[in-house]
C-alpha cells in the first residue's frame, strides 16, 4: 500500500491524498439502501478532514495492519528531524480517535500496546477497482440541495472554530522551522504572573545522548537559580508529583553536528501547552546554545538574573565543554565519577582556566567526596577556601559561591558571619536548594529546630528528588522528635539512592538497632577504616553499637580518645553517659547528662535525657521539673495527646505514678489508650510498658518474643536505659530475667558471627 492509496478502515474510507476520511451514516445505522433512500444516503455522508500529521499517523498504523508501531517510529515518520514531546503524539492519537468516533472506554479502532506503541484493531482493506470512491460523489441537485443546506447549516458557524483548533493543534504537534518557530502563550494563563515552574530533566532522542549534553540540563538549572520572584523546581521525571503552576519539559536531539532542544511549558491545571519553542545550535558551541535558551526564558517570564552566571568573554568553548563533562560526572554521585570530575576541574585549575562557577563546581565536588568517600570535612574545606576566594574576587555576586563560603565559615565556627552570607546568597540565588539546606544546618546547630525545619523544607521544595536534601530533611524532623516523618524522608532518600555508601551507619539514627543492622554496620566499619578515622561521628556511632553488644572496654577507649581531642563534645558526653548506664552507675550517668545539658543551656530539648536519668535514679521531682521545661505543653490542664507527643505522654504518666502525684493523669492515660486503639504503633519498649501498666501481660509476652525474634538489641541511641527497661518488662510480664539474658545473648552471638 502506498502512502497515497485510498483504503477502507472498518466503515470509513480513508483518502490520504486528500487528508480526508468519510463514511455513510445511514449505512452505519443499518438502514436499507433502496432507491427511496438514495438521496438520504448521499445527504448523510459524513466527511472529516484531518490535519496532515494526523493523516500521516493513520497511514503509519495502517501500513503495519494490526501490528504495534513504536513511538520512536511514529516520531520519525510524523515529525522527521524535529524534537517534539510525547504529549504531541498523545494528542495526535486523541485527535485521530475523535475523528473516527473512537472515544468510548472500549476502543474500537486504535489500541495502545504497553511498551510497544499503538496499533489498529480493525482490518485494513484496499477497495476493489469498481468500487465507488468519495471522489465520484453524485452531483447535488436543486431538489436535494435544500436538504443538504438545512442539515449542514451549522457548519457555517463551526468552520472558524475548526480552523482555530487545527491551527492550535498544528502548534502542539511540533514546530516546523520553515513555518512555525514558537507557540504563543494562551490567554488564560499570564506567563508574567507565573510563580512556580517545575523543570523536568530534559530527555534525549534515541542515539543523541552524550556526557556533555547530559550536563546541559544542570547548566540551565544553574542559570535559572538566579531568577527572583519565580520558583524553579528541579525534577528528574515528569511522574514526580510537586505543587507547581507549570511544568517545563523537553527533549534534546543531536544530528550531523547540530543540537536541537525542544522546550514546552504546560499549565498543570488543564495540561494545555502555553509556550513551546525549538532551539538549534552547533555541537561545538553548547555555551552559545545554553545562553540563547536562558535569554529566551528570561524574556518569556519577564525576569532578570541577579548576576550573569557565565561571561562568554571569559569562558573558552573547550573549557566550557570540560566543565559540562565534569558536571555530568558530578551528578552521578559515585566515588569513581566524583574523582573523575575532580581530575578534570583540577586540570583546569592548573591551567588557570577555572571561571567562577567552575571554581564552585570543584568545591562542590570536594563536598560530595566528603559525603561519599573518606575525604574528611576539614580537608574538603581547606581545598575549597582558595577556590571560593578566587570565584568571589572575579564575581562578587555569585550566589552559589557566597553560599559555599557561608558553609565554610559555619564549619569553622564563624556563625554570625556565615548567617549574613547565607542571607545574601538567598537573595542572589533564590532557587539554589543547597543554600537553604546549609542555612538550615546552621540554624539547627543553634538549637532552633523549628526554624531549621522550615529552611530545609524550602530546599526540598526546590529539589524534592535530591537524596542529600531528603536526608537533611529527615534529620530536621528527627531533631524535633517527629520520628515517623524522619523515617519517611530517610526511607525516601534510600529509595532515591538505594546503594548509598554510608547507609549502614546513618540508618541507625532512624531505625531500631537489630542484629541485621548491627552486623551491616560492623561489616561496613571493617571495610571503611579510613572513613571511621576521618568522620568523628561515625566512630561514636561505632561506640554505641559496641555498647549494645556488651563491649564496654572498647567503648571506654573511644570515649577517652574523644575526650582527649575534644572532638564533638556533646555526642561524646552522650556516649559516656550511656556507658555509665550500661555499667549500672545511674547517679554518675545523671551527672554526665547534666554536663551535656549545660553545653546547650539555651536549648530545652537536651533536658530530656537528663530527666530520664533522674527518673531512673528516683529523683522524681527534679525529673518532672525538667520534663515540663522541655515540653511545656504538658503543663496544660487538658493536654492533647497526638502521634507526635504519644511517647512523651507515656513517660509523663510513668513519672506521675512513680512520685504518687495527686495530679490527674487519668485524662492523659485515656487518650493514650485511644491512640493505641485507633492508630498503628510499632512494637517497642514504651508500648510494651504501657500494656503492662494496663494489665495486658499476655499481649506483652507475644510482643517481647517478637522483638527478640526480629533481632532486638539495646539501642542506647534511641533509649539510654533500653537494656534495663527490657529486662524489667520480661520480669513484669512473667517471662523472667533469665529468659531475657538468654535471648539477648543469642542475638549478640548472631551479630558477631562471621
Amino acid at each position: 500500500m502506498s502512502a497515497q492509496s485510498t483504503f477502507k478502515l472498518g466503515k470509513w474510507t480513508v483518502e490520504p491524498a486528500l487528508n480526508r476520511i468519510s463514511r455513510n451514516e445511514l449505512a452505519d445505522s443499518g438502514c436499507g439502501n433502496d432507491k427511496s433512500n438514495a438521496d438520504e444516503i448521499k445527504a448523510d455522508r459524513q466527511e472529516v478532514v484531518l490535519v496532515p500529521k494526523v493523516m500521516t499517523l493513520l497511514v503509519c498504523l495502517a501500513e503495519k495492519a494490526g501490528e504495534p508501531v513504536s513511538q520512536e517510529l511514529l516520531f520519525e515518520k510524523i515529525w522527521p528531524g524535529q524534537v517534539v514531546s510525547d504529549s504531541s503524539l498523545y494528542q495526535a492519537v486523541a485527535q485521530l480517535r475523535k475523528a473516527l468516533g473512537d472515544t468510548g472506554k472500549q476502543k474500537q479502532f486504535i489500541e495502545r500496546v504497553s511498551g510497544k506503541g499503538y496499533r489498529l484493531i480493525v482490518p485494513v482493506e484496499l477497495p476493489s477497482p469498481t468500487a465507488t470512491t468519495p471522489d465520484a460523489q453524485p452531483k447535488v441537485t436543486n431538489e436535494n440541495k435544500a436538504k443538504v443546506t438545512g442539515r449542514y447549516r451549522w457548519l457555517g458557524v463551526l468552520l472558524p472554530a475548526i480552523l482555530l483548533v487545527g491551527l492550535l493543534f498544528l502548534y502542539e504537534l511540533g514546530p516546523d522551522d520553515a513555518t512555525i518557530e514558537q507557540q504563543t502563550p494562551t490567554a488564560d494563563l499570564k506567563i508574567n504572573k507565573i510563580s512556580s515552574v517545575a523543570f523536568v530533566k530534559l530527555r534525549f532522542e534515541q542515539h543523541s545522548q552524550s556526557d556533555r549534553l547530559s550536563a546541559l540540563n544542570d547548566v540551565l538549572l544553574t542559570q535559572l537559580m538566579h531568577i527572583g520572584g519565580l520558583k524553579i523546581i528541579n525534577l528528574q521525571s515528569e511522574n514526580d508529583v510537586v505543587e507547581s503552576q507549570t511544568i517545563l519539559r523537553g527533549r534534546i536531539s543531536q544530528q550531523a553536528g547540530k543540537v536541537r532542544v525542544f522546550l514546552q511549558l504546560e499549565n498543570v491545571n488543564n495540561k494545555e501547552v502555553v509556550w513551546a519553542k525549538v532551539f538549534e545550535g552547533s555541537e561545538r558551541d553548547l555555551f552559545g546554545l545554553q545562553d540563547l535558551i536562558v535569554e529566551d526564558l528570561l524574556a518569556l517570564f519577564q525576569k532578570q538574573q541577579s548576576v550573569n552566571t557565565f561571561s562568554e568573554s571569559a569562558v573558552e568553548k573547550r573549557v566550557f565543554d570540560q566543565y559540562l563533562l565534569a558536571r555530568h560526572l558530578w551528578e552521578q554521585r559515585t566515588v569513581n565519577s566524583l574523582e573523575q570530575a575532580k581530575s578534570i576541574l583540577e586540570q583546569l585549575q592548573l591551567e588557570e582556566k577555572l571561571f567562577p562557577l567552575a571554581s564552585v563546581a570543584l568545591c562542590e565536588t570536594y563536598h560530595f567526596l566528603y559525603i561519599y568517600s573518606d575525604l574528611n570535612l576539614s580537608q574538603a574545606l581547606r581545598k575549597c577556601k582558595p577556590l571560593l576566594d578566587s570565584a568571589l574576587s572575579k564575581q562578587p555576586d555569585l550566589g552559589q559561591a557566597i553560599a559555599a563560603k557561608a558553609f565554610l565559615l559555619n564549619s569553622e565556627g564563624q556563625r554570625e558571619e556565615a548567617e549574613k552570607l547565607f542571607d545574601r546568597a538567598v537573595q542572589l540565588s533564590p532557587n539554589y536548594p543547597f543554600v537553604y539546606m546549609w542555612y538550615g544546618n546552621l540554624i539547627r546547630d543553634m538549637g532552633q529546630y523549628d526554624k531549621a525545619l522550615e529552611m530545609t523544607k524550602q530546599a526540598y521544595e526546590l529539589s524534592p528528588m535530591s537524596p542529600i536534601i531528603n536526608r537533611s530533611l529527615a534529620y530536621s524532623f528527627l531533631n524535633l522528635r517527629k520520628v515517623s516523618q524522619a523515617e519517611y524522608y530517610y526511607q525516601r532518600a534510600l529509595t532515591l539512592e538505594p546503594d548509598y555508601h554510608n547507609r549502614p551507619v546513618e540508618q541507625l539514627d532512624f531505625f531500631p538497632l537489630t542484629t541485621s543492622r548491627a552486623k551491616a554496620f560492623l561489616n561496613w566499619a571493617d571495610e571503611n577504616p579510613l572513613m571511621l578515622e576521618r568522620q568523628p561521628n561515625y566512630r561514636l556511632t561505632q561506640a554505641q553499637v559496641l555498647l549494645s553488644l556488651g563491649k564496654h572496654d572498647r567503648v571506654s577507649q573511644i570515649v577517652e580518645e574523644f575526650e582527649g581531642k575534644n572532638l564533638n563534645p556533646s555526642f561524646t558526653l552522650y556516649v559516656k553517659a550511656t556507658l555509665k548506664v550500661a555499667l549500672g552507675e545511674f547517679d554518675a550517668a545523671a551527672k554526665v547528662f547534666n554536663q551535656r545539658r549545660q553545653l546547650h543551656h539555651d536549648n530545652n530539648k537536651f533536658d530530656m535525657p537528663y530527666a530520664q536519668s533522674l527518673f531512673f535514679s528516683g529523683q522524681y521531682e527534679e525529673a518532672e521539673r525538667l520534663f515540663l521545661r522541655a515540653v511545656p505543653e504538658f503543663k496544660l490542664e487538658k493536654v492533647e495527646i497526638t502521634k507526635n507527643n504519644f511517647y512523651l505522654g507515656i513517660f509523663y504518666v510513668q513519672l506521675l505514678r512513680a512520685k504518687s502525684s495527686d495530679k490527674n493523669w487519668q485524662g492523659i492515660a485515656s487518650q493514650i489508650d485511644s491512640q493505641l486503639a485507633n492508630l498503628e504503633y510499632p512494637q517497642d519498649l514504651y508500648v510494651a510498658d504501657w500494656l503492662v501498666f494496663r494489665g495486658q501481660t499476655e499481649k506483652v509476652k507475644d510482643m517481647l518474643r517478637g522483638l527478640m525474634a526480629d533481632g532486638w538489641l539495646p539501642d542506647s541511641n534511641a533509649e539510654p536505659f533500653a537494656y534495663y527497661s527490657m529486662r524489667q518488662l520480661f520480669i513484669q510480664s512473667g517471662l523472667g530475667g533469665d529468659e531475657y539474658e538468654r535471648m539477648l545473648a543469642e542475638n549478640i552471638r548472631q551479630t558477631l558471627e562471621k
